[in-house]
């Protein structure tokens, strides 16, 4: 179901709730790549003398190949957002490639970078979003390139920097108006937070971390992003039945399709009221 639905879902049981794989694939390889990007780039402008406790997000700006520019958002002493610092990585030179412009001199955001900012300020502050981990990563796509009818998508992924653990939920994407100012739509991965912390035996190998889902037929963008992220095989019993794998970039589906009608939609009204969530998930740093 490639350039999803014409208008907004209430909650409720669909057969197709979600983008057709080859969309949530490609989805899944932009959010790793912009998400990567900001990454080493938070690392690198970290290892420099910039006074990182002023820094406010960044926007992630993908050139050719496997390159990128990343600006660091901050804010001044007259309380204004501005860009402090520009980063040029390349991923597939890892960390090491990345080059924190010298002597920056901060400069107001453009127009597209204010709107961006205020796209994910929008998300950020919707009544659906249940911020349950003390800080997420957000990342920011147009929405064009995806069949998507919205400006821009912007998610947020719960995160880590603990050793073994591996957050799977619940994230967040909402599909945000072009000038900025409005969800038209949003969804979450899960119900529910998932913080995966596999335990293996000594002398034992993690063959995979199992997931299934309520929302999604096939490996969402959500669970993708994680596989490729992470660096950890992941199996997933989709809502209608159907087993898949997600080991890197590869996908494969086990076992067919069981009992589509078993899914449920995951794409709420923007404006339906918001449920309410109890969560027994404990705080988990951010790996930024």
């Amino acid at each position: 179901c490639a350039g999803r639905r014409g208008g907004t879902h209430s909650p409720g049981r669909a057969a197709h709730p979600v983008e057709d794989l080859d969309t949530a694939f490609a989805l899944g390889r932009a959010l790793v790549r912009y998400d990567a990007l900001a990454w080493i780039a938070t690392d690198a402008v970290v290892a420099t003398d910039i006074d990182t406790s002023r820094l406010r997000g960044w926007l992630v700006s993908p050139g050719s190949g496997t390159e990128g520019e990343i600006v660091l958002l901050g804010e001044l002493d007259d309380g204004a957002i501005s860009v402090v610092a520009s980063v040029r990585c390349d991923l597939a030179e890892g960390p090491g490639s990345c080059v924190v412009a010298p002597d920056f001199v901060p400069r107001p955001l453009s127009d597209q970078e204010a709107t961006m900012r205020r796209a994910i300020d929008t998300a950020g502050s919707d009544r659906f979003f249940f911020g349950t981990q003390p800080k997420y990563n957000h990342v920011i796509v147009p929405g064009a390139p995806y069949g998507v009818d919205a400006g821009w998508i912007v998610y947020f992924f719960a995160a880590t920097t603990e050793s073994g653990v591996v957050p799977l939920g619940r994230h967040y994407r909402f599909d945000v108006s072009a000038d900025g100012d409005r969800v038209l739509a949003r969804r979450t991965s899960h119900r529910s937070d998932i913080i995966s912390r596999p335990q293996v035996p000594e002398g034992a190998e993690l063959a995979a971390i199992a997931s299934n889902s309520l929302y999604d037929p096939h490996p969402s963008e959500f669970l993708i992003h994680d596989a490729i992220i992470w660096g950890v095989a992941l199996s997933l019993v989709a809502c209608d039945g159907s087993l898949w794998t997600i080991d890197g970039a590869k996908i494969t589906q086990l076992e067919p399709s069981r009992s589509p009608r078993d899914c449920i939609d995951p794409w709420t009204d923007p404006e339906a009221e918001p449920p309410t969530i109890t969560t027994t998930a404990q705080p988990r740093r951010s790996r930024r």
